[in-house]
């Protein structure tokens, strides 16, 4: 019997002792605060921007008894808007430009005649397919072109002629563009453009005649790009 009543205060006394230690004040440190993760970025979201760049490339006369080329080359800047959206690492989007410009040529082949050509606009509207490697994004490109172009053909002695038109045709080409933020972004690019052959007016004696244009730029840009 007292050997039992012996056991029954052991079992009291840890009890207590559990009971008092658990309200003792613990020694583990507090949770260190981990901040969510930002979000990764994405090319997906509007645009818009501002490029310039550097054009060259030129025109081909056709009359009824000669032909001649035209090599023309200039300057260019104009704006630009447009639309991707990210699948994994593929991009796919839409993109316009349309850039004022004072690329012109002139020749002269003959004593007896000249020619000058002049590129006043031009642009396009594309369809952009590309691969993003994070924020840097390699792509190529394709779509409709369009420009203002002039020429005039003179004569020695006899007549002026100017003629113009709003030329519309194809493009094709590829860019790189790099994110430096979240929302700034900087590329370059590469344009052909092919305007196709537009038939005009005769030239005194020489009769009517046509010119074939096409045109190669490369061009700079600045973007801002919103949904990140």
């Amino acid at each position: 019997m007292r050997g039992r009543n012996y056991l029954c205060a052991m079992v009291l006394v840890c009890l207590a002792g559990g009971a008092m230690a658990s309200d003792l004040p613990t020694h583990k440190p507090a949770p260190v605060f981990v901040p969510p993760a930002a979000p990764p970025f994405t090319w997906t979201g509007p645009s818009v921007g501002a490029l310039g760049g550097y054009s060259w490339d030129g025109e081909e006369i056709f009359t009824n008894t000669w032909s001649h080329g035209v090599g023309r080359s200039g300057g260019f800047g104009g704006l630009a808007a447009g639309y991707d959206y990210q699948i994994n690492n593929i991009v796919v989007g839409a993109a316009a430009e349309y850039n004022f410009s004072d690329i012109r040529g002139s020749v002269s082949p003959l004593p007896t005649y000249s020619l000058t050509t002049h590129v006043s606009s031009f642009g396009s509207v594309d369809g952009h397919l590309g691969f993003a490697f994070d924020r840097f994004q390699v792509y190529g490109l394709g779509g409709l072109a369009l420009g203002s172009i002039q020429h005039s053909i003179t004569l020695t002695g006899i007549e002026t002629d100017n003629f113009s038109a709003f030329q519309t045709g194809y493009d094709w080409g590829g860019g790189v563009k790099y994110a430096f933020t979240n929302n700034w972004v900087v590329g370059a690019e590469y344009h052909a453009y092919s305007f196709g052959t537009q038939d005009f007016g005769s030239v005194g004696l020489l009769g009517p005649h046509h010119a074939r244009e096409h045109l190669s730029a490369v061009l700079f840009s600045v973007n801002y790009l919103f949904g990140n």
